[in-house]
C-alpha cells in the first residue's frame, strides 16, 4: 500500500482512480441499465468496506463521489478544473497599473508634504503625506474622472 499522505494530491487521486473499478455490473438480469451501481473497495488484494477504503486513503465521501463519477465518465486520467486556461473576467492588465500608478505619483508630486526625516527602509524613497483635505474616496473619484475624460478602464 501506499503512503498516501506523502503524495500530492493528483498523484493520490490518480492512485485511487486505478482502484475504483468500474464493476461489470452495470445492467441487470433484463439488460436494463442500473440505477445504483454497488462499488468494490479493494485495499491490498482484500475486500473492505467504504468507512476503511476511506479512513485508508485519507478522502472524505464526497471526494470519493467524485472520484467514482470521473471514472465513470471519463476513465482514469488526471482531473482536470474547469476553470483551467480561462482568464478571469475582473483580471487587470499591466496598463491598468501602470496608469494607477503614475496618477498616485503625478498626484503626490502635486500635493504632497515629504516627510522631513531621512528615508528609510530598503527603498530608500522619503515617505510623503497628503493634506488632510484629501481623502481616499475623493482621490479614487479624482482618479474615476480622468480615466473617463481620458476614455480609459478605471479601476474600482
Amino acid at each position: 500500500m501506499l503512503d498516501v499522505q506523502a503524495l500530492e494530491n493528483q498523484e493520490k487521486e490518480l492512485s485511487i482512480m486505478a482502484l475504483l473499478k468500474v464493476p461489470d455490473t452495470e445492467r441487470n438480469s433484463k439488460g436494463e441499465k442500473r440505477q445504483k451501481i454497488r462499488p468494490t473497495f479493494w485495499v491490498n488484494g482484500m475486500v473492505v468496506c467504504r468507512q476503511t477504503f476511506l479512513l485508508l486513503y485519507c478522502i472524505s465521501v464526497d471526494k470519493l463521489k467524485a472520484l467514482q463519477k470521473h471514472v465513470r465518465e471519463k476513465g482514469v486520467v488526471p482531473r482536470v478544473h474547469g476553470n483551467t486556461g480561462r482568464k478571469p473576467a475582473h483580471a487587470i492588465s499591466y496598463d491598468d497599473v501602470l496608469r494607477v500608478v503614475r496618477f498616485i505619483q503625478n498626484t503626490s508630486n502635486e500635493r504632497g508634504i515629504p516627510q522631513p526625516a531621512a528615508p528609510r527602509g530598503i527603498d530608500n524613497f522619503p515617505l510623503v503625506y497628503l493634506s488632510a483635505e484629501t481623502t481616499k474616496l475623493a482621490l479614487h473619484e479624482e482618479y474615476s474622472t480622468t480615466c473617463t475624460n481620458q476614455q480609459v478602464r478605471a479601476l474600482d
